[in-house]
């Protein structure tokens, strides 16, 4: 899988997650990313999934007490194009 994640001042910055051989199946990346001490912060992340063996993307969001609360998931094959969380 490869993200691009673009900051909201409009600094790119690109994620590469080899998904395919040699990673094993069960295998978990994951990217964590605090908002810089503001209130509020902005991701936005642009996926591609496409294959016969996709597997799942889950986005949380960590509470203060540090509970995971799901915000977006998507699995199997997307299709040959980027798309917009």
């Amino acid at each position: 899988m490869t993200c691009c994640c673009c900051s909201f001042y409009s600094q790119q910055q690109y994620l590469f997650i080899e998904s395919s051989f040699p990673q094993l199946p069960g295998e978990i990346a994951q990217l964590q990313w605090k908002s810089s001490g503001r209130q509020y912060g902005c991701l936005e992340l642009w996926y591609h999934m496409s294959g016969t063996e996709i597997g799942w993307l889950r986005m949380y969001r960590l509470t203060e007490t540090g509970s995971e609360v799901v915000l977006w998931t998507a699995d199997k094959d997307q299709g040959d194009e980027w798309k917009l969380v």
